[in-house]
């Protein structure tokens, strides 16, 4: 399968986590304005995998927070830079 990389904006991408996680209340999440250069399903993917993880390392309160640098702070062509 091919992978498809697109522009996501991080709010979108908060908006899908947050009604796959719904009812979930030992999950927090926040993330800075901007977008990022990925495919959509993978990153909801490894997000979800890290949490679950986290879990089962016996974790009882999760923290994601989605943080970048932007094109001017850094020579990143891309334009935004995301650390999960």
């Amino acid at each position: 399968d091919k992978i498809e990389l697109k522009d996501i904006e991080l709010e979108e991408l908060k908006k899908h986590l947050e009604m796959i996680w719904q009812g979930r209340d030992d999950i927090s999440l926040t993330v800075e304005n901007g977008s990022i250069r990925g495919d959509k399903d993978m990153l909801v993917m490894l997000i979800t995998n890290l949490c679950d993880n986290a879990k089962k390392a016996g974790a009882t309160r999760i923290e994601v927070n989605i943080t970048g640098i932007g094109q001017r702070k850094r020579n990143f062509k891309g334009g935004y830079e995301a650390y999960i």
